[in-house]
């Protein structure tokens, strides 16, 4: 058996490889050159850190270099704010100039503005795209006057908010005390006396058709001019009070076709000066006859009755002398 026995070879020439131009070495940077890559990639690091944890933004409070002593790099302030950032949405806003400028409201007559911005809950410079549209309609309509309320955007700036305020239609005296209605016959959160013209309504029920009662009553505008009062009747019908509430008169209408009656009664006004007469109350409930009673307040005063007329005493006469008798000296 023959043993192999390994040959080493001999060492020869060593061979020289060219480096090709695409695989050349770059030339090493100095020492002095690498600190600053060193410094951006901590800077790197401390800045993703802080995104995670909300962020670190460069100026404010002061760190020294972390240059190692004797390489030749001088120290500095390096600059570090512990303040947060802005969200995203209002960083992009602010680059677009998307914040409130303006707000315009149309449709506005009662409501105060001050209290439309505050329910609003944007003011100038706050971003735009921010606003919560649903929140703030609902905050604008549960204000008093306000029925129902709409919100856009129209960008860059302006927030257009269009109202349809509740219009005060009658006072409704209930229980001793006196509430503003609106159409709808929900009360008004105001103060009443500021509305003592408007006409006044009686009953329980009377709120839920106040509104269909007096638009009726606008088919003789002349006489729904003079209306003070109406007073709900046993939820079926209305009596109406013109011109003063304590001293009427009075109009009782019927249950069925008001409307009719109410006509009636203007066209015998018109004719004949039916309301210029002393009286205290026309009832209207009978179709084929008017029923009216007298106001004796508002009556003329009667004539004095003449002497020795019927009814009355004649003037006292002096007495004759008696016959026969002595005269007094």
């Amino acid at each position: 058996m023959r043993r192999l026995i390994p040959t080493r070879r001999r060492p020869g020439p060593a061979k020289t490889r060219r480096p090709s131009p695409a695989k050349a070495r770059r030339p090493q940077p100095a020492a002095r050159s690498r600190r600053p890559w060193i410094l951006a990639g901590l800077g790197g690091v401390v800045l993703l850190l802080g995104g995670v944890a909300g962020g670190l933004v460069l100026s404010g409070h002061t760190l020294d270099s972390l240059a190692a002593p004797g390489t030749g790099a001088t120290r500095g302030p390096v600059s570090v704010s512990l303040v947060p950032p802005a969200p995203p949405l209002e960083r992009l806003q602010d680059r677009l100039g998307l914040s409130v400028a303006s707000v315009e409201v149309i449709g506005r007559r009662r409501t105060a503005p001050d209290a439309l911005l505050a329910a609003l809950g944007h003011g100038p410079g706050d971003p735009i795209l921010s606003l919560d549209l649903a929140a703030a309609r609902a905050r604008i309509e549960a204000l008093p006057w306000v029925r129902r309320a709409a919100l856009a955007r129209r960008l860059p700036g302006t927030v257009r908010i269009t109202l349809e305020e509740r219009r005060p239609l009658a006072l409704w005296q209930h229980d001793g005390r006196f509430s503003v209605i609106d159409g709808d016959g929900a009360p008004l959160a105001v103060d009443p006396a500021r509305f003592a013209t408007l006409p006044v309504v009686v009953g329980p029920d009377a709120p839920t058709h106040a509104a269909e009662f007096l638009e009726m009553l606008n088919l003789e505008p002349a006489l729904a001019a003079r209306v003070r009062a109406a007073t709900r009747i046993g939820a079926r019908r209305w009596n109406v009070v013109l011109d003063d509430i304590a001293e009427g008169p009075e109009i009782r209408l019927p249950e069925h076709r008001p409307d009719a009656a109410w006509r009636r009664l203007g066209e015998l006004d018109r004719r004949h000066g039916l309301l210029g007469r002393a009286l205290a109350m026309i009832d209207l409930r009978l179709g084929d006859r008017l029923v009216v009673d007298l106001d004796e307040r508002r009556l003329p005063p009667a004539p004095p009755e003449a002497p020795g007329a019927p009814g009355g005493l004649p003037t006292a006469l002096p007495a004759p002398p008696i016959a026969g008798g002595e005269e007094s000296a």
